[in-house]
């Protein structure tokens, strides 16, 4: 079908609505709640993306989440219908009445698609990103870089005062490298005290990272959709998009395996550790999120908004306002043997329950994406 016979629209969704998009195969959206009598697809993009971050990541019914999507409506079908100023001349949109919606669906030419994602980012996050230090480990890297985020404890959600940053990325090795006998870095690491912050990086190329998306690898996801962004480009943005559909519900296994792990490394020490209990709660409560939401949010605080697990807060407290090797001198160890296998039980359920896909559909994006990445690099 020809442009002139179709309209662009855009439309920013929280999880939710997100999920119901996708178990259609990205044909349909949702019917309206009883309390939504109007549907508002809109005109721009510009004015999509600033709904989904502005307002979406603050909504707890959207997941604090917000995604940007983009399809094309038959322009014959949207001439029965005016746009809409919604405080501006650039800030257009349509009212499809509800009962309409299916009619409008009928009319959606092609898939729709998911362009953006948006996540919270406190102002002490924001401050972090900005941190020269950073950027300067950022700026040396030997090749260029497609994304850089924060991982582990800074992202997590209860970082010591004496935390590393843990830096994580993809970078692009030129083309001579892949093809050649003299074969570039396929992992690169550095770590190092630089300036007083104790800064450990690790990034991939993008042939291996691309690679663990398609695996039940819960860390490569949460490095990718890490809010706590310190290098992006377009290119980051169409990754994060293809993420959606690299989830399934086998990445219940690898939160269940981590948890398994630190759980053993929390029973080691006499007194135990803080920080793996931490992990164990965290990563469970990860993967029930991701089974039940299709949502991948690492952030053990805003994880706790829904489970509301009463101890949590007293654990953070510990492990931020201590040492990064703070101890719990008077452990209820049963106690947390009881909640940990308490929770494994709920992941397990989660997973056998989950609606998500039982394999990723994302391989042939993630194919034409590191293709077109490779040939838009300059050789030499």
């Amino acid at each position: 079908m020809t442009e002139q016979l179709v309209i662009v629209l855009f439309r920013p969704v929280g999880q939710a609505e997100l999920n119901l998009i996708r178990d259609s195969g990205w044909k349909r959206f949702p019917p309206r709640l009883e309390f939504q009598p109007i549907f508002y697809p809109v005109l721009t993009e510009d004015y999509a993306i600033r709904i989904a971050r502005d307002w979406n990541t603050k909504d707890p019914n959207s997941g604090r989440v917000g995604y940007v999507l983009r399809f094309s409506v038959r322009r014959s079908y949207l001439e029965r219908h005016q746009p809409h100023e919604a405080g501006g001349r650039d800030l257009l949109e349509y009212w499809i009445p509800a009962e309409e919606l299916d009619e409008f669906n009928d009319n959606i030419v092609g898939t729709i698609e998911a362009i953006h994602e948006f996540h919270p980012v406190a102002e002490r996050e924001r401050r972090t990103m900005m941190d020269p230090r950073l950027r300067q480990q950022i700026d040396s890297h030997p090749y260029p870089l497609v994304f850089a985020t924060i991982s582990g404890a800074h992202l997590y959600g209860f970082p010591s005062p004496d935390s590393d940053y843990d830096l994580r990325g993809v970078h692009l090795l030129p083309l001579e490298d892949v093809i050649g006998l003299n074969p570039g870095e396929e992992t690169v690491e550095r770590s190092g005290i630089h300036d007083g912050l104790e800064i450990d990086l690790v990034t991939h190329d993008a042939r291996k990272f691309f690679a663990l998306m398609l695996k039940k690898n819960g860390y490569v996801l949460e490095q990718l959709l890490s809010p706590l962004v310190v290098q992006t480009t377009p290119e980051h943005e169409e990754l994060k998009v293809i993420a959606i559909d690299c989830i399934t519900r086998h990445h219940a296994h690898h939160y269940l395996g981590f948890a398994e792990t630190q759980w053993k490394l929390f029973l080691k020490a006499d007194p135990p550790h803080v920080k793996p209990l931490l992990y164990v709660y965290r990563v469970l409560l990860t993967g029930l999120h991701l089974m039940r939401a299709g949502q991948v949010e690492s952030n053990l605080v805003r994880l706790n908004e829904t489970a509301k697990l009463p101890y949590i807060g007293e654990l953070i407290e510990r492990k931020t306002n201590g040492p990064e090797k703070g101890r719990l001198e008077q452990a209820d160890v049963e106690f947390h043997h009881r909640e940990y296998e308490r929770l494994r039980a709920d992941l397990e359920l989660a997973m056998n329950q989950s609606t998500l896909p039982e394999t990723p559909k994302g391989a042939a994006a993630l194919n034409n994406l590191l293709i077109r990445l490779r040939l838009s690099r300059p050789t030499g």
